[in-house]
C-alpha cells in the first residue's frame, strides 16, 4: 500500500524587479529532464497551471483567453506567426509540425501571464519567452538521438500496421573563440519521420472501408494517359515529415560596459499532406469531391523561419543601463505539388463494398500558387535609471510587419464527370475556373 503524500506550498505576493506578476519558469536543466516525444519546447505550457492546452482550438489558451492572443518569442524577439492560420497555433511551422529552437539551445522558458513591466507587451493571453544557451570560456557539448517504430511499441496490431518511423538527432557546442571576450553557442536538431497516410489503398483487405477496385483505378489511369495526364496511382502513400532546426549564439564584450548578443535561427519543416476518405460524389464543382484521391492529388507543405536577432547591451555611472535591440524575422509557407500540373478531377465510381464514392485525382484545386510570406521588423531601446527604490524606465519600440498572402482556388479548373464514359469522352457535367 501507497503511503499518503502530502504537497505544502506557500504563496508569496511580493513584486520584485524580477516577479512583476504570475509566472512560470522551467530551466534547462529541468527541460533535459522531462520527457518529450516530439522535441517541442513550445509544449512545455502544459506544465503552466494558467494554460490549457487544447489544441482543438488551434493551440493552448492561458487563462481563458483565444490561443491567437498569446506571445511567442525567443531572448524577447518575435517568434509568431502573425497570420495566424488556425492549424499553426500561432506558431511559425506548427502547421507543417515544425519547432522553434532545439531543447538544447534553450537555457531557460519563461510563461508570463500578466506582468507589470511596462517591457513586456503584445499578448492578452500569454507571453512565452524561450533564454538561450550561451557559450563560456570552457568548451561543452553533446549529442542525442532517438528512435522509434512499431518494434518498440505496445504489441497491438493497429499500431503495428501504422509503421512508423521516426528518428531525431541533433547535438549541441559551445565555447570561446577569444577567451574573455567572444563566445559561441550551436545546437542543430533534425528530425526524419515517415507514417502511412490515412485511408485505404490498392491491395489492402477487401473489407476496408473507401477501397474501390484495382481495374477501375487502371482503367482511369490508362484513359488519363492517353490524353496526355499522369494522374498517379492508387497505392499507399508515405507521409513524409523532415525538420531541422539551426540556433546559432555570438556573445562579444566590447569593453567593460557593452556587450554585444548575435543569435540567429534557421528553421526549415516539411509535411506531406494526403489521405483518402470515404466521401461519396458531389457534382458541384464548388464542393471539393475527395474520397479515393490519386497520388496526384497530394502536395508538401514547406516552411521556413529565418529570425536574426542584435542586443546592445550598455551599464553607465549610478547604475543606469541601456538595452539596445534589432530584430527580423522571415516566416514563408508554400505548398509544394509534385507531378503533372492538372485540373481537379471527380467521378463517382463503385466501392468494393458496394455502393459508390468519389475518386478525385489531378492537382489538389486550393495549392497551385498558394503561398503565404511574412516579414516582421523589431527595434527597440529602454534605458533605466535607478532612484532610490525605485527604477525609472524610458524607452519605445517600432515594429513592422508585411504580410502577403496568396490563396487561388481552382485556378487549373475543376471538373465532374458523371461516369467512366463521360471522363472518356471528355464530357463533364460541370467545371468551374477561378481567376
Amino acid at each position: 500500500q501507497l503511503q499518503a503524500v502530502t504537497v505544502t506550498s506557500t504563496t508569496d505576493n511580493t513584486f520584485t524587479a524580477s516577479r512583476t506578476g504570475a509566472e512560470t519558469s522551467i530551466n534547462g536543466g529541468q527541460l533535459t529532464r522531462i520527457a518529450s516525444l516530439g522535441r517541442d519546447v513550445t509544449q512545455m505550457v502544459k506544465f503552466v497551471p494558467q494554460v490549457q492546452n487544447n489544441m482543438v482550438s488551434g493551440g493552448p489558451s492561458a487563462g481563458g483567453a483565444y490561443n491567437r492572443y498569446n506571445n511567442f518569442m525567443i531572448d524577447g524577439a518575435n517568434q509568431n506567426d502573425r497570420f495566424n492560420l488556425n492549424s499553426s497555433g500561432g506558431v511559425p511551422g506548427s502547421a507543417t509540425n515544425g519547432r522553434l529552437i532545439s531543447l538544447e539551445a534553450v537555457k531557460e522558458f519563461q510563461v508570463l501571464m500578466a506582468p507589470a513591466d511596462v517591457r513586456q507587451g503584445n499578448f492578452a493571453g500569454m507571453a512565452v519567452n524561450m533564454i538561450t544557451k550561451n557559450g563560456t570560456n570552457t568548451w561543452t557539448g553533446g549529442a542525442t538521438y532517438s528512435y522509434r517504430d512499431p518494434q518498440f511499441a505496445s504489441p497491438e496490431q493497429f499500431i503495428k500496421d501504422a509503421k512508423l518511423k521516426v528518428s531525431q538527432f541533433g547535438f549541441y557546442l559551445g565555447g570561446p573563440i577569444i577567451k574573455d571576450r567572444l563566445h559561441i553557442f550551436i545546437a542543430p536538431d533534425f528530425q526524419e519521420r515517415t507514417s502511412p497516410a490515412a485511408g485505404t489503398y490498392i491491395g489492402a483487405a477487401a473489407n476496408d472501408a473507401g477501397l474501390v477496385f484495382a481495374d477501375t483505378i487502371a482503367r482511369i489511369v490508362s484513359i488519363m494517359k492517353a490524353k496526355g495526364v499522369d494522374v498517379g496511382d492508387g497505392g499507399k502513400v508515405a507521409i513524409k515529415n523532415p525538420l531541422q532546426n539551426i540556433s546559432m549564439r555570438l556573445d562579444y564584450l566590447v569593453n567593460d560596459n557593452n556587450r554585444i548578443v548575435f543569435r540567429q535561427l534557421y528553421n526549415t519543416a516539411k509535411n506531406t499532406s494526403f489521405s483518402r476518405s470515404n466521401t461519396a460524389f458531389n457534382s458541384s464543382p464548388t464542393v471539393q469531391s475527395t474520397g479515393f484521391r490519386f497520388t496526384s492529388n497530394g502536395f508538401n507543405s514547406q516552411n521556413t523561419n529565418y529570425s536574426t536577432t542584435a542586443h546592445l547591451y550598455s551599464t553607465f555611472s549610478g547604475g543606469r543601463t541601456n538595452e539596445l535591440f534589432a530584430g527580423y524575422n522571415t516566416i514563408q509557407d508554400d505548398r509544394i505539388l509534385g507531378g503533372q500540373l492538372a485540373p481537379e478531377m471527380s467521378l463517382p465510381v463503385t466501392r468494393a463494398s458496394g455502393g459508390t464514392i468519389a475518386a478525385t485525382f489531378g492537382s489538389e484545386q486550393f495549392s497551385p500558387g498558394n503561398a503565404l510570406k511574412e516579414h516582421i521588423l523589431e527595434i527597440a531601446d529602454n534605458f533605466s535609471i535607478p532612484k532610490g527604490d525605485h527604477t525609472f524606465l524610458m524607452g519605445g519600440r517600432y515594429e513592422r510587419t508585411y504580410i502577403y498572402n496568396n490563396f487561388p482556388q481552382q485556378a487549373l479548373g475543376v471538373y465532374k464527370f458523371a461516369s467512366m464514359t463521360a471522363l472518356e469522352a471528355g464530357t463533364p457535367t460541370s467545371y468551374a475556373v477561378g481567376y
